[in-house]
């Protein structure tokens, strides 16, 4: 295993493990209404879906951090499936950070999940190198995918937002009111195109393999993009998260290029045929 795969799942470890710290401080000082609460009970409080601290949601990322790392520790010499259980935790993070859940050093946890993720991709380069294989390639390519589905997912969510009464809505929690908000401005199709954007950089990528430098291209475009929205204050929805996500996709594909440089023969047709001629 790379050192660098090894201090990214050190990161992974170290927020768990910040995350478990700050329940333990958060459990000691809460104090449950009821003279006669035992301590499962007050447990099950302090775990409660609708607790305004969101303590659940510590709990369920600290799982997600544990089982990526025991994930990648197992699939070592695959880290693009690595890649898909990291990406479980670094979602997670970006869900809780939209939601004003991460009151606690909330930066800390957005660079250290990036990093978490950002290991596999380093890690696969690594074995790359070693043996000729495409394992960078194809985690660059999930994490392509992941970026659309995100982008997908979140323009279906507003949609569905929209069909609520005024009841449901006022029973929403402060992240959905949020997505909702931005609903009229359109930004969710436009953060849905940059994801589709990606998505097809994605597919030629896979159609033109060992053209790296056509697929950094294809990544610099949704990136260029999403600088120019943000300078024209256009990108109202998410801006930061939105920004790191395309921008790491981007430096993905710079590493692949730098690492897997393109082969000496290219499958393509002039190629073989002028092979043929010689």
């Amino acid at each position: 295993m790379s050192y660098f795969k090894r201090f990214t799942d050190f990161c992974a470890g170290f927020t768990a493990f910040h995350s478990i710290i700050y329940l333990i401080g958060q459990f000691m000082s809460f104090r449950p209404t009821g003279d006669d609460v035992g301590m499962l009970e007050k447990l099950k409080l302090f775990l409660a879906k609708d607790h305004p601290k969101s303590h659940r949601d510590f709990v369920i990322l600290i799982a997600l951090l544990v089982l990526s790392v025991i994930v990648g520790r197992i699939f070592e010499r695959l880290p693009y499936i690595s890649m898909v259980f990291s990406l479980l935790p670094m979602i997670k993070i970006i869900l809780m950070f939209c939601d004003d859940k991460l009151s606690d050093r909330p930066m800390l946890y957005i660079i250290l999940g990036i990093l978490h993720v950002s290991g596999n991709v380093v890690h696969a380069a690594v074995l790359d190198k070693a043996d000729g294989k495409r394992r960078a390639f194809v985690s660059t390519n999930i994490f392509g995918v992941a970026v659309f589905t995100l982008g997908l997912a979140l323009k279906t969510h507003a949609a569905k937002l929209t069909l609520l009464d005024e009841t449901a809505i006022a029973e929403l929690g402060a992240l959905d009111l949020k997505i909702l908000e931005g609903v009229e401005s359109g930004i969710y199709e436009v953060i849905f195109k940059l994801g589709l954007f990606v998505l097809i950089s994605v597919a030629v990528s896979l159609i033109l393999r060992d053209i790296y430098f056509l697929d950094v291209i294809f990544a610099a475009f949704p990136l260029a993009l999403t600088v120019y929205l943000l300078n024209a204050d256009k990108l109202t929805a998410f801006p930061a998260v939105v920004l790191a996500v395309i921008f790491l996709y981007f430096a993905f594909r710079v590493l692949v290029l730098a690492t897997e440089p393109m082969a000496k023969e290219l499958s393509l047709p002039w190629k073989k045929k002028n092979k043929q001629e010689i």
